[in-house]
């Protein structure tokens, strides 16, 4: 187990409390990182494991979420890729909303 997720592997089989995991996921999530320009794609997707072990989370839904905005026009439903910028903005947005 490589010394990243070490720190992971042990707050969840310690009993560590909820609000420590979810502090913990906070600042893994500042590991993620993103490349691209106009189309964001995760720089090391590896990186959101610890993330979504410590929130109990399909690694592929919050991939979606940080990479992707749904509209909905009408009756349908678009789903567009967004910029490296927006995605980044997207992921603080998320560990401030878990921080509050």
């Amino acid at each position: 187990m490589s010394g990243r997720y070490m720190v992971a592997d042990r707050i969840l089989s310690s009993g560590i409390s909820p609000l420590a995991k979810v502090l913990a996921a906070i600042l893994y999530l500042g590991n993620v990182s993103f490349a691209g320009d106009d189309h964001a794609r995760l720089a090391n997707p590896d990186s959101l494991l610890p993330v979504c072990e410590l929130l109990g989370c399909d690694p592929r839904d919050l991939e979606k979420a940080l990479l992707t905005k749904e509209m909905r026009t009408g009756l349908e439903l678009i789903t567009v890729t967004m910029s490296t910028a927006k995605a980044a903005g997207s992921r603080d947005t998320l560990a401030m909303l878990l921080y509050t």
